[in-house]
């Protein structure tokens, strides 16, 4: 417990430290990977306590979600088409169900 505090507060010190950040027109690529990795903490949650988890499974959702994710993207940003707000509201959604069936599981239990 104390080595994830004194990583939580090592993570915050450098953040606000070091001036990282990524080209304004990376917004949508970034909002986009938070939702992918949002959505696969919830799933990698939902696999652990349904005991469901395999590492092979997760490790190739989580590639191609990135990559067709990241395709999507791209190409509406390409062609102009606001495609992206699907994949947000993809994401959304399962992040939604996910929480859900975390909170059934739980319940069950």
């Amino acid at each position: 417990m104390i080595l994830i505090i004194i990583g939580i507060l090592l993570g915050a010190l450098l953040g606000l430290w070091l001036p990282l950040g990524y080209f304004p027109d990376g917004n949508i690529y970034m909002t986009g990977l938070i939702f992918i990795l949002l959505d696969m903490i919830f799933v990698l949650l939902k696999q652990n306590l349904s005991n469901d988890f395999t590492v092979k499974k997760f490790s190739i959702k989580t590639i191609v979600n990135i990559f067709v994710t990241a395709l999507l993207i791209y190409a509406g940003v390409r062609f102009e088409v606001p495609i992206y707000y699907g994949c947000y509201f993809a994401f959304a959604y399962r992040i939604y169900n996910n929480i859900n069936d975390i909170v059934e599981i739980k319940f069950e239990n």
